[in-house]
């Protein structure tokens, strides 16, 4: 076996299977480079592809699961170092960028699924968009991929020059939308100001005109109150003034005389104490009366005053009620509100051309973008293609053409192309979508050709081909698995095959048989062949169970490269 240190890192790097169709239990490793898995007819490698199929998101079928009493288990896991893809769109879904996956999905006869990433609860969505960037699975009747010209797009621009052409018109394009969408918006919102803008502008001329001050209503009402009560204040003080000191009979000179009236008595201790307080009672009194007339003198009943300021309180009440609020300082703050509105749709106008002159530098930037890039793919369009039919002679389609169909289509995160792969398989000059017209194995062996020019990438995902081989043999074969093998020095390619040609040019052979357990039951086993194992499959594979020593030889030499 080899041992040198491949360039990348692994892609699949286990897959545990439990309780599955005729599978007990089997956990297989799986190397870096280019693995084979042979086995005999019905030993269980489709059973292997459906397992693996599970845990990248297919639908279950329950009536797989054997033992009703236990769970289907199936989990894999995947090396993603250098999977950059990978790594984003993990972030972009919200898990942790983590270096290895592991995928998990659990089935029970109950009708319960459930699938978990790096032991987080997932679903199935999350799970498909993942599996094309692990698993490239190309097997009889699997055509979404073939379907997805994105993907053919993809698959396009990683043979260009440049490859940075593609990340650079994305990030243009996603800057341009940015712009736009912003500008569309601002635009949006400065046709429903104008619309708004005559109203808001009343509104606030009204509010400018009244003039609000801080507490102004709330105090005026106290002011009002108390120039109300000033007229019968002023009647109440006059007629103090004139009962204490100017009546026909006043306070005053009735305490007087009534002093005077006690000079007459003989004098004692409690007459001059009794005169006493009545010249004190006649002093004080005195000093009421003027201070009250001093009240009767400061009052001032003003009507003009009065109506000023009952005008303004209901004038105040009115816009308190239009704007459906309660004190002064809230007028205030709306009037402050409707000018900073007016003001910004009388900027708007700048904001918007501002934004259009924008986004017009960014769409031409991005256009100027999409034509290098449009330009770079149509220069290795006629390159592809040509070598891809090369390459179709090779693995045993001499008549089949290929070609990339190009359009201008409009803009789109890819660009301005539209790329359809297209195939011609008997020499008719009718060309159609390459899923309509070839066999899975004729896709299988064409999209090995495509991605035979993509040797030096490092985004692809584990490669994994079935059906290959069908309808190919000799020197043919040795080609296809040639081709394996070279694009194996930088990615992990996986291929079921019945071909010894193809099964000696792996790094890592896995074999997949039958056995029957202790209750009598079929079984699938599978075991990882070291060289004289493998001789001997080689050799079982080219003559069957009659091998002999020149088979054997044969085999031996092929191993070894000769």
């Amino acid at each position: 076996m080899q041992t040198s240190v491949s360039i990348f890192a692994l892609v699949l790097k286990q897959l545990w299977i439990q309780n599955f169709a005729i599978i007990d239990e089997l956990n297989i490793q799986f190397e870096q480079g280019f693995t084979v898995i042979t086995g005999e007819t019905g030993a269980g490698k489709s059973i292997l592809l459906g397992a693996l199929s599970l845990i990248l998101g297919e639908r279950a079928d329950l009536s797989l699961i054997p033992d009703t009493k236990k769970k289907c288990i199936i989990e894999g896991h995947f090396d993603i170092q250098t999977n950059h893809r990978a790594h984003h769109l993990l972030v972009e879904l919200g898990y942790d960028a983590e270096n290895e996956i592991i995928l998990r999905r659990e089935l029970s006869t109950a009708g319960k699924s459930r699938i978990f990433l790096n032991d987080t609860p997932s679903n199935l969505q999350h799970i498909q968009q993942l599996a094309s960037l692990l698993i490239d699975l190309h097997r009889q009747f699997d055509t979404l991929e073939m379907r997805d010209r994105s993907q053919q797009l993809w698959l396009l621009d990683q043979m260009l020059p440049d490859p940075g052409l593609r990340a650079s018109f994305e990030a243009q394009y996603q800057a341009y939308q940015f712009a736009r969408q912003n500008y569309e918006q601002v635009k949006a919102e400065n046709i429903r100001l104008k619309k708004e803008m005559d109203y808001d502008q009343f509104l606030f001329d009204e509010l400018n005109q009244f003039q609000p001050k801080p507490d102004e209503l709330e105090e005026a009402e106290t002011e009002l109150i108390r120039l109300n009560s000033s007229e019968s204040s002023k009647t109440t003080y006059a007629r103090n003034v004139q009962l204490l000191d100017e009546n026909e009979h006043p306070v005053s000179a009735i305490i007087k005389q009534c002093r005077q009236l006690l000079d007459q008595v003989p004098e004692s201790e409690m007459i001059q104490d009794l005169k006493s307080r009545l010249s004190s009672v006649q002093i004080e009194v005195k000093d009421i009366s003027n201070e009250i007339n001093h009240l009767h003198d400061q009052t001032h009943y003003d009507e003009e005053a009065i109506q000023i300021l009952t005008d303004r309180i209901n004038e105040g009440n009115r816009l308190l009620k239009k704007h459906h609020v309660q004190r002064t300082n809230d007028l205030i703050e709306i009037a402050s509100e409707l000018e900073n509105k007016i003001a910004k749709i009388r900027t708007a106008d700048e904001r918007e051309i501002e934004l259009a002159k924008s986004s017009e530098t960014l769409r031409m930037t991005m256009e100027n973008s999409a034509a290098q890039l449009s330009a770079s793919r149509l220069s290795i369009k006629t390159v592809t293609e040509k070598q891809v039919n090369e390459r179709l002679k090779l693995v045993g389609m001499p008549n089949a053409r290929f070609r990339i169909h190009h359009q201008i289509q409009d803009y789109t995160s890819e660009g301005m192309d539209f790329i359809e792969f297209q195939l011609d398989a008997n020499k008719s000059d009718q060309y159609k979508p390459i899923f309509k017209v070839a066999s899975g194995g004729e896709l299988s062996r064409l999209m090995l050709c495509i991605k035979s020019l993509l040797a030096s990438g490092n985004d692809l995902p584990t490669l994994l081909f079935d059906e290959i081989d069908t309808g190919i043999s000799g020197e043919t074969a040795i080609q296809v698995g040639d081709l394996l093998q070279s694009l194996s020095k930088n990615h992990q390619v996986i291929s079921i095959t019945h071909l010894p040609q193809i099964a000696a040019k792996a790094r890592q052979h896995l074999f997949i048989y039958k056995t029957e357990n202790e209750l009598d039951q079929i079984r699938t086993r599978v075991r990882q062949l070291e060289k004289v194992e493998r001789i001997q499959v080689l050799a079982e594979m080219m003559g069957g169970n009659k091998s002999d020593e020149q088979t054997r030889k044969m085999a031996e030499n092929w191993l070894s490269g000769k």
